[in-house]
């Protein structure tokens, strides 16, 4: 049972990492110009457009962190592709989705002239580590900029971020014609466990101006949320049915041992022995069976989670599951909460079973016996 809960907790931990997956590249609030895209690019906000916010940030938030984006054309050798550029600031990282290559260096003298790439285009375009390529805007005029790849990174959500680039945000800056305070937006990041309600979405759009917009993105993302649902009901499921199937067979247990030991029973209570001092013999033995069975099982589990959580034995399909193996969660309190459990509710079936068949079982051997 320990080895089924474990992996089914692994899904579920599948379900948690894509959310921060999802989480680190938009925030789960975002703060745009009302009027929207203009051209396929963000209109500029300004600080003093949310200083309010900054001066005065509910209790809820974790951090703020501004972005810029610009929509731009891939020039590559096997054609031209359509990207959106963000920025990438010295204060943010992408250490843990690097798949090849480094992260830049930023010098304070002028922006560098470099791109990371995600691995669907790389593979779309065929582009490797030391590439150079061009970029261009979708301005009315056209501008052009040399940058070569330097690294690429992969997260498995292509469909949200597959055409998504990193470069200096100094470079989007200057495409734009803005000064360094201007950005494309703010991203809003809650702290871990809140949700967001009604009264906090409010509260952080009455302290920003009037001409921005605050989007949701369980809103905007809609269907990746609900999938993410999806697994964390099916694993409450899943988890429902193992207790049953692992309560059935305690129960079976309980009524072999009783059926071995009616005789005992019967010489037991045949010489005063009452009821509950025959029942804690039984349950005490049983839940000795109980006990090992949970040792043994944590044991194996813990042993086939380690493997895993090393080795990587299990894969995934990365267009299903957003990843390409099971994660494993290392989480004491759930471990032990588990165990809790799983022998509580063993022992009060084992409980239920004893009360239910030790009465037959005693008067079956004092009718044999008279």
């Amino acid at each position: 049972m320990g080895c089924y809960v474990d992996r089914l907790h692994g899904y579920a931990r599948i379900s948690s990492r894509n959310k921060k997956k999802l989480i680190s590249f938009s925030g789960d609030l975002v703060i745009t110009k009302h009027t929207g895209e203009q051209k396929g690019n963000f209109l500029p906000v300004q600080p003093r457009q949310v200083s309010a916010l900054l001066e005065n940030c509910p209790s809820e938030v974790d951090s703020i962190q501004a972005f810029t984006k610009k929509t731009m054309l891939l020039h590559t050798k096997e054609g031209i592709e359509g990207i959106v550029c963000r920025g990438l600031s010295p204060n943010q990282s992408l250490k843990n989705e690097l798949l090849l290559g480094s992260l830049p260096h930023f010098s304070p003298a002028s922006y560098q002239p470099v791109l990371i790439v995600s691995g669907y285009l790389a593979e779309r375009l065929s582009l490797h580590v030391g590439d150079e390529v061009c970029i261009a805007t979708v301005d009315a005029k056209m501008r052009y900029r040399k940058l070569k790849i330097i690294a690429i990174y992969r997260n498995y959500l292509n469909e949200l971020d597959g055409h998504v680039a990193f470069c200096d945000v100094r470079l989007l800056q200057q495409l734009n014609n803005w000064t360094s305070e201007r950005v494309s937006g703010y991203e809003i990041f809650l702290k871990t466990g809140v949700t967001i309600t009604r009264k906090l979405y409010n509260t952080i759009l009455d302290r920003i101006d009037r001409e921005l917009r605050l989007l949701r993105m369980d809103k905007q993302y809609a269907h990746f949320y609900d999938w993410l649902a999806i697994i964390q009901y099916n694993t409450l499921l899943f988890i429902s049915f193992i207790l049953l199937v692992a309560g059935s067979t305690m129960m079976a247990t309980a009524m072999v041992q009783l059926m071995e030991r009616s005789y005992m029973i019967g010489v037991f209570h045949s010489l005063g022995a009452p009821r509950w001092k025959i029942n804690s013999i039984l349950l005490f033995n049983s839940w000795s069976t109980l006990y090992r069975g949970l040792l043994y099982g944590n044991l194996i589990a813990i042993g086939l989670c380690f493997l895993q959580d090393h080795y990587k034995l299990i894969k995934l399909e990365p267009a299903l599951y957003y990843m390409n193996h099971l994660p494993i969660a290392w989480n004491l309190s759930t471990l032990l909460l588990l165990n809790l459990l799983a022998f509580g509710s063993m022992g009060l079936v084992l409980l239920a079973t004893l009360q239910l068949v030790s009465l037959r079982t005693i008067r079956d051997c004092l009718t044999k016996g008279a």
